[in-house]
Parts: structure tokens; sequence; C-alpha cells
């Protein structure tokens, strides 16, 4: 589905330079810029926290009376809108370096005064290089492999791209109005870029208004877990929550979920499966920055489905305690966990054993377990399971999901895409 949606994207752009080659459609060279913007908006929308939460809420709106196939396909659709983000990126770089050759070739920003037409098309060529390289390193390989670098350089490479951006529309502006565009430099073209730069400014500003340094209470129930405790009731089930050291480092995204079954708290639940959350484990916080736009995740889906079940290993319990705890009889969870109550402490197992129909598997005493057997036997016992989640790591998901949809249920988990 995600390579789907790059395509299609890719597919509607061809389709729109196609018609401008045969003359279908009125696009000259100085108008190649603006179909740019219009992927950069669409690109950067559909990573917009705002956006996404809209769009889940829409999606999720959906009544339980409409087939399950259309709303599984609504469901599947809903996790790879990464495929219109990447696409977007992809085409409005090749849209750049199109109007970048154009105006080499002399086609594009010929008229007007020389300095601001040299200005216009070196900073077509910084444009073309800043979101090509955005792009080329956010392929998954490199981002998997370097996950900080990435997400440095896709913030600050991505803040340097927008400045350069607003250079580059205001030195058109005098490159046209010195040519004799009039009307402020470009007539209709030039004011739907202005908008279409503004609205992209304030999407990748909007998440940075909401980032405060908050207190935390640290709880380390064991040496590989520490529960974060904040001030403000749990958001919404199925979002997630980030917090960082410093607000211009790097960003970690954890579940949020009720730290209590009453008050006015909420909690994130970290392993020590990497260095930083290993750090936070080893020196528990007393404040972190947070950003109080939650966005959502692929459970917050779970709303679509009278029912499903749910399979959680280790930490993975912390997105699912939400649903347990506002919509219990929709939610039948199945924990695999060494030693729950040592690696969390009681409360936890304790919402999860409270659970109808809940099966907790300790790996201590009972083992390793074929996790894909277990959750279509619950499913079958339930009876009228619709759709199987699972939170887990990446080889854990790949083989329950396709174990599931081999089986004919349909399941979704966690995709890791751009």
């Amino acid at each position: 589905m995600y390579k789907m949606l790059f395509l299609l994207v890719v597919a509607v752009n061809a389709v729109v330079l196609g018609l401008s080659l045969w003359g279908s459609l009125r696009l000259s060279p100085d108008d190649l810029p603006l179909v740019a913007l219009v992927n950069l908006a669409v690109s950067v929308a559909a990573r917009n926290e705002a956006a996404l939460r809209a769009f889940f809420w829409l999606l999720t709106r959906a009544p339980h009376k409409l087939p399950r196939g259309l709303r599984v396909a609504a469901c599947r659709l809903s996790f790879h809108v990464g495929g219109i983000h990447s696409g977007a990126a992809t085409t409005a770089a090749g849209w750049l370096a199109y109007f970048a050759v154009q105006a080499v070739r002399g086609r594009a920003a010929t008229a007007g005064p020389a300095v601001a037409v040299t200005v216009v098309r070196v900073l077509g060529w910084v444009l073309v290089a800043a979101v090509a390289t955005l792009c080329a390193s956010s392929v998954p390989a490199f981002r998997a492999a370097h996950h900080d670098a990435w997400e440095l350089t896709h913030r600050y490479l991505g803040w340097f791209t927008l400045g350069v951006l607003w250079a580059f529309l205001a030195i058109d502006a005098v490159r046209r109005e010195g040519a004799g565009g009039g009307g402020g430099g470009g007539g209709a073209g030039a004011i739907a870029a202005w908008v279409l730069t503004a609205a992209i400014t304030a999407s990748v500003a909007l998440p940075w208004v909401f980032v405060r340094r908050v207190a935390v209470t640290s709880l380390v129930p064991h040496r590989n877990t520490v529960v974060l405790q904040f001030a403000g009731g749990a958001p919404a089930a199925g979002t997630s929550g980030r917090v960082s050291h410093h607000p211009l480092g790097c960003w970690h995204s954890f579940a949020t979920v009720a730290a209590a079954r009453h008050g006015r708290t909420h909690a994130m639940i970290v392993s020590a499966v990497g260095d930083w959350t290993r750090a936070l484990v080893e020196s528990p916080p007393c404040a972190l920055w947070v950003r109080r736009l939650h966005a959502p995740g692929f459970m917050y889906n779970i709303r679509m489905f009278r029912r499903v079940v749910v399979l959680a290993t280790g930490a993975g319990i912390a997105p699912v305690l939400p649903h347990l705890l506002q919509s219990p009889a929709a939610v039948r969870v199945v924990w695999v966990c060494r030693d729950p109550e040592t690696a969390f402490g009681p409360e936890i197992p304790a919402i999860v054993a409270e659970g109808v129909g809940s099966v907790v598997h300790d790996t201590a005493t009972g083992g390793r377990v074929d996790m894909t057997e277990l959750v279509l036997r619950v499913a079958h016992d339930a009876g009228d399971v619709e759709a199987v989640f699972v939170v887990s790591g990446r080889s854990v998901t790949r083989a329950v999901v396709g174990g599931c949809l081999v089986q004919g249920v349909p399941a979704f988990g966690a995709i890791w895409d751009s």
C-alpha cells in the first residue's frame, strides 16, 4: 500500500507533466516552482500532527455497520500515508530540477534585472539540492542505520529549505516586477506561491508551538524499565507523545497511558532497547521537554472495529492500556512478557488481567510460545473478532501479521515507514 500511494502521487504528477508537454494544460516554465510547492505542501501536511489527528478522527467515525472489508481497506490506507509524504516530496524535487534545467537553457526566469535572474537561478539549484538530499537521506536503509542523523538532517535542512524558499519567492517577485509583471510580481500564480509557502511554514512550525519543559516523576520497577509520569489527564487512546532532553535535539516517541485508574496524570512506559532509552532507565529524569500535540498511531484505528485481539510483547503493552481502560469490551489482549510484575510493577499486570478474555503468557514460567497460534486461538474463542493488532518488534510483527493474513484474519502492525 505504501508503494502504491507513492506511485499514485508520482503518476498524478506524470499526468500533469504529460498534459503540459502536449499542450492540453497551460503550464509555463516559470510556473514549475508553483507545482513543486503544491507537492511540498501535500508532503508536509501528510506528516503534520494536527492534520493526522483530524484525518484519523474522521476515519474512525466510520460506522461499524459498514462492510468489514471497506473498514479494513480504510484502516490499511491510513497506515501508509507516508507513501503520500515521500511521493510528494520526491516529485517536488523533480519539478524543481525541471525548473532549474529550464532556467539554464534560457526558458525560465529569463526576464528582469540581471542580478535577480542570476540569484533566482542559483536559489533554484540550491532548492533542488536541499529537497533531493532530504529525500535521499530518508531511504529506509539509511534512516534505520542512522536515525539520529536522519532526524537532525530532516529538521535543520528542512528549515534551511524553507528559508531558501522564502528568499527565492522574494527575489523572483523582484525579477517579475522588473520584467513588467506588475501586481507585486506575478499575479495569481505568485500569490498562490506565497500562500502555499506560508501554509508549509505554519505546518512545520505548529508542533513547536506546543513544546514545553515539564516536571517528570520517574519510577523504575525493573532495571530495564522506567515509567515516566506527567501531570495532566491521559490523551486519547492510540496517541503517542514525544520527549527529549533538549528541544533542538533528538525526540523519541512513546505511547501515552493513564498513570492510574483515577487522577489527572498520564505516563509513558519506556524499555531499555537502545542507547537513549537505556540512559533514561539508568539516570531517570526529573524534567523533560515534551510536545503536547500528540500524534495518532496505528492503535488509534482500533475504534474502527467492534472487537479486536491485540498482541503485545514486553513494553508494547503501553499503547494497549488506554484501550483497556476506556473501552475494555472491544479489546481482547494477549500479552507475552517475561515476569510482568517484576518488570512493570503490580498495577499494569492487574489492569491487563481484569480485561475480558485477556491472556498473559509469562515466558519465565511458560517458555517460548507460538504467538501466531496463540492469537488465532484467542480470536477464534472470542467468536466475533474483526481484526488483530500487533505491538511488538519488527520480526514478531511481521511474522504474526503475515500468519494472520494467511488465515484470512485482517491484521495490522507498525510498518516503520518514512
